[in-house]
């Protein structure tokens, strides 16, 4: 159901003619070392991709663990290079979609400046990497790319899940004229400021103390307001077009709290999110997904930290709605784990083998690659991917097209704090 037609059966059919053990690893890594393209000035690893992506309309590109420089870094130039060559007109990050809405103002120079941490709150702009994106963005949409500008969204609920108030606020201006929607708006905001945290789980709790009839009337309300904006006809088409999307923005961050997080809400809502961005842009453009690999996966996720099991991804539903027109890259480390346990890879980990392919950054594609049998039974059979600073089970082939790995992680380069 969630691979490419004909995907989830080549490689089932694969794994059945497998040897009962695991595929050598000798095998895959053979073939790993003949495909391989080096990460570095030349080019080539972005090169490798172009036959990969010529019908591609959504580019998802994750990172194994969050604000890791190597993944940050990789991720920009990889971006700088899909604008130039690759028709790439929009950049979606994990962060919230109606606080993005100031960064697109300011990359295509609506506004002369940004405050980075309530445009891409909760964190997501700490890493200097993320600003150099963004104004990266801005100088191409007001130079060279003035004739095919890119936009910046938010795929994800609002302040990270941690309160729809910047969801309502947006809403209001944009709304601002109509009575019957900034009174539908006003109806919530009361308990949406009472259950505001300045994360998911602060949100959670406060939600969870909620009583019954209050979390009825809550999630009432939040349905009337989207019906208000959805019987609105009488305003700008494009302001009605985000008035309508934040308002299901609200409604995204509503289910969340009622059904959890880690539920399917939260993965649903970023993949819905982001293919409506996919739908703004033009024929023959593509748009580029930044969130964590297990967001970017086409597979469900499964793993022995996760307090749920068997989550469907953004990346699932993309695979759904779109087919081969998405592309997943994954990425990879070796050495000892970024965090304080410097803990080595596992040994029978997908880490842990890509570090014995080269010991410089590379990038491998294999859509379409014809590998050998038992590197394709390789690639085909789970094994323990690294994920923050513990381990999901994974298939490399069926989960990505493509991985980039990197020989170390290091913490990303920060941002100072705005003056408050």
């Amino acid at each position: 159901m969630w691979f490419a037609p004909g995907r989830a059966s080549v490689f089932a059919l694969l794994l059945s003619l497998a040897e009962p053990a695991a595929a050598p690893d000798a095998d895959f890594v053979a073939w790993a070392r003949s495909r391989a393209a080096p990460i570095d000035a030349s080019g080539k690893a972005f090169r490798s991709l172009d036959r990969d992506l010529e019908n591609v309309r959504l580019i998802g590109v994750g990172e194994s663990v969050h604000q890791v420089q190597e993944f940050l870094t990789f991720r920009l130039e990889l971006l700088q290079d899909l604008v130039r060559r690759q028709r790439v007109t929009a950049l979606v990050f994990e962060s919230g979609l109606p606080e993005a809405m100031a960064a697109d103002d300011y990359v295509r120079g609506r506004t002369a400046a940004i405050d980075f941490d309530v445009a891409l709150p909760g964190g997501y702009a700490a890493p200097t990497e993320i600003r150099r994106a963004v104004e990266w963005i801005r100088e191409w949409n007001l130079g060279d790319g003035r004739s095919r500008p890119v936009g910046v969204y938010g795929a994800d609920l609002p302040n990270r899940s941690g309160s729809m108030i910047p969801a309502l606020d947006r809403l209001a201006e944009l709304t601002e004229e109509n009575r019957d929607v900034q009174g539908a708006i006003e109806a919530v905001r009361p308990t949406a400021s009472r259950i505001a945290g300045d994360w998911w789980k602060a949100a959670i709790d406060k939600y969870d103390a909620l009583s019954p009839e209050a979390k009825t009337a809550l999630a009432a309300g939040v349905a009337r307001l989207v019906e208000r904006v959805e019987a609105v006809s009488d305003a700008d088409r494009e302001r009605l077009a985000w008035a309508r999307r934040v308002a299901i923005v609200v409604r995204q961050h509503e289910e969340m709290l009622r059904l959890g997080p880690f539920s399917p809400a939260r993965d649903r809502a970023m993949a819905d999110n982001t293919l409506w961005v996919v739908g703004r842009i033009g024929s023959g453009e593509r748009a580029v997904y930044w969130a964590h690999n297990a967001h970017v996966q086409r597979v469900r996720v499964n793993g022995p930290s996760l307090p749920a099991k068997d989550l469907v991804p953004a990346g699932a539903h993309f695979q759904e709605a779109l087919g081969d027109r998405y592309y997943a890259i994954g990425t990879a480390y070796g050495g000892t784990a970024v965090d304080k346990s410097a803990m080595p890879n596992e040994e029978e980990s997908v880490d842990r083998v890509l570090e014995t392919v080269a010991k410089g950054p590379f990038l491998l594609t294999w859509r379409g690659a014809g590998a050998p049998r038992r590197a394709e039974a390789w690639l085909a059979r789970v094994r323990p991917m690294r994920f923050q600073v513990q381990y999901l089970e994974v298939a490399l082939g069926p989960a990505f097209d493509a991985v980039a790995y990197f020989g170390r992680a290091t913490p990303a380069a920060r941002a100072k704090k705005n003056p408050s």
